[in-house]
């Protein structure tokens, strides 16, 4: 078990959340789509 941070694991890190907030920005998307689908059509 290393003590001090490793580089690679941040940079791990940062990708995993930039991965998460992408896809958490296509779901809004894809709500918002559905939303206006149902103003149009429901």
């Amino acid at each position: 078990m290393m003590h001090h941070r490793s580089f690679g694991g941040c940079a791990l890190i940062e990708r995993r959340y930039r991965y998460a907030s992408e896809s958490l920005h296509t779901v809004e998307q894809f709500a918002s789509s559905i939303s206006r689908y149902d103003q149009r059509f429901g």
